[in-house]
């Protein structure tokens, strides 16, 4: 039993609201960073909810029943969001349980005073958390009452192999890191025009002295695959914990909105994506208003609801490059690893 005069703060994800997915857990874990800061606690962990019918994404694990059981490394490792969830600081121990009030009772027990986010008494009519994940309604507020921003982070171990990575195979070049959507499935989606980032990518050659890391596991067309600055990060063999210490440490990210987008934005990197501007029109809308960024994103980051065009995205990179040059990059990599300047 843990007894600190500190509260400890846990994130509980239920499945059977929505399954995991890669933004609306970097989102959760920013929601718990907030929590610390206003209630001057610990982020210590997450525990994921689950049934039957809505197991685990991690095969031969067993469901805990009313009962909580703290899964181990090997077990989160054959997940790529459970082990890049405990890539990140603060989330040093991942739980299963098929009780949410069983989940309660083991952190009142445990900790002193936890505080537990979504709330386990906030539910709907069927026993579920009563919450959309992937909102931004907490971080908002708690911006707007306090002025401040918590920015989410991977464990000093990755984001060393990320520098380490870049030094290897992008010096003296500034490392890029780019998502590009490409799912397959019913419209509308953010995808990607590949022609026009095929362009873009291809005229930066002789403009920029960067080179281009294309992180996520979609399809990459051969044309950009094939351009002397690209990388591409699955062909390296990296994984998604790997590649979320690649967004963090990058000199900018850009691309799509997407799941990598998310430690980008959270993470405080500059960039600029790009979204369809027919898709998911409502949440955009209530997460954004007629504004390009959110409101506790820093000045270099946004977010633009339209179509990609190659003179777009050179314009926009055009300016970011003038504005934010390499000792700006490695005054925020000094900040990261805690050096004072």
């Amino acid at each position: 039993m843990t007894r600190s005069k500190y509260p400890t703060v846990l994130g509980i994800w239920d499945l059977r609201v929505v399954p995991l997915s890669l933004g609306r857990l970097l989102r959760l874990v920013a929601d718990l960073h907030a929590q610390a800061m206003t209630s001057q606690g610990q982020v210590a962990g997450l525990c994921v909810i689950g049934d039957e019918l809505h197991p685990l994404p991690v095969s031969g694990v067993p469901l805990s029943h009313d009962s909580v059981a703290i899964l181990d490394n090997e077990t989160c490792e054959r997940s790529p969001f459970l082990s890049g969830l405990l890539s990140l600081e603060g989330m040093d121990r991942i739980y299963q349980s098929d009780s949410l009030p069983a989940f309660k009772e083991f952190a009142y027990e445990r900790w002193h005073s936890p505080v537990l986010w979504p709330s386990p008494d906030n539910l709907d009519e069927l026993g579920r958390l009563d919450f959309w994940y992937g909102q931004t309604t907490l971080l908002k507020r708690v911006f707007r009452e306090t002025g401040r921003f918590n920015q989410i982070s991977v464990k000093a171990g990755p984001r060393q192999w990320a520098l380490d990575f870049f030094e290897a195979r992008v010096a003296p070049s500034l490392p890029v890191v780019v998502h590009l959507t490409n799912d397959q499935g019913e419209e509308p989606h953010s995808n990607a025009d590949m022609d026009e980032w095929h362009a873009f990518l291809k005229d930066c050659a002789s403009r920029h002295d960067v080179r281009f890391v294309l992180v996520g596991t979609q399809e990459i067309d051969d044309r950009i695959r094939k351009l002397p600055n690209v990388l591409v990060s699955q062909d390296l063999g990296n994984t998604l914990l790997q590649e979320l210490a690649l967004v963090q440490t990058a000199y900018l990210f850009i691309g799509m909105a997407s799941g990598p987008y998310n430690m980008a934005m959270l993470g405080g990197v500059p960039h600029f994506i790009f979204k369809n501007p027919d898709d998911d029109v409502e949440e955009m809308v209530e997460q954004l208003g007629n504004s390009i960024r959110h409101p506790f994103s820093t000045p270099h980051q946004k977010v633009f609801r339209e179509f990609e065009t190659r003179t777009r995205l050179m314009e926009e990179f055009d300016e970011l490059v003038a504005q934010i040059d390499r000792s700006a990059w490695e005054a925020r990599l000094a900040r990261m690893q805690g050096v004072q300047l």
